[in-house]
């Protein structure tokens, strides 16, 4: 066991590194699933789009100096303006929903949300900084949770595995070493009756 103490050392880090990770984006999915969840029956004001715009993000795809290169995502950029009880407050979050897309889809969410534009917002009561335009989950919010599960099984799974390996390796090892001992036994003792 002494000389896989190196390996246990690392994969201990991998594992630690790996499942807390996994713990964050579970407890951030299943955060925003329930506040998805929640802003259904949060109450609803009337705003004001005060900037809408596109936001170009260059993200770099690829392996090596020809493999390499810029594949540009797109993020709609939406900030209002609503009152609650005489206060004015400002929001960006336009919803709760994880999404994948380039442009088109962009421009889709952007749809209605026009500078200048009427809008409704629904705001957590108990703080109304928290508010969106459309409240509610959307198709890919089980993603984050699900990773974030996967990142917390999956490891200690492969500790179990290789621990299995390990001690498998470890009875291989005893057997060839007793089966040598009584091969040495067997060749070395005096024989009888000569």
């Amino acid at each position: 066991m002494r000389r896989h103490a190196p390996f246990f050392a690392i994969f201990f880090t991998a594992i630690a590194i790996i499942m807390s990770i996994g713990a964050f984006f579970l407890a951030m999915g299943m955060l925003e699933a329930w506040r998805g969840h929640a802003s259904l029956a949060w109450p609803a004001v009337e705003g004001r789009v005060i900037e809408s715009s596109l936001a170009r993000l260059n993200r770099r795809t690829g392996t090596g100096r020809r493999g390499s290169g810029a594949s540009p995502e797109w993020t709609p950029r939406v900030r209002y303006e609503f009152e609650v009880d005489g206060v004015r407050y400002e929001s960006e979050r336009v919803d709760f929903m994880t999404r994948a897309g380039g442009r088109i889809a962009a421009e889709d969410e952007l749809r209605g949300l026009e500078t200048g534009a009427t809008v409704t917002v629904r705001y957590d009561p108990h703080r109304p900084t928290l508010a969106v335009l459309r409240p509610g989950n959307g198709p890919w919010d089980w993603i984050p949770p699900l990773a974030g599960v996967m990142g917390l099984v999956v490891p200690p799974a492969f500790f179990l595995l290789a621990r299995r390996w390990i001690r498998i390796e470890q009875r291989v090892e005893k057997v060839s070493a007793m089966r040598r001992r009584n091969a040495r036994r067997v060749d070395g003792s005096p024989r009888s009756g000569a």
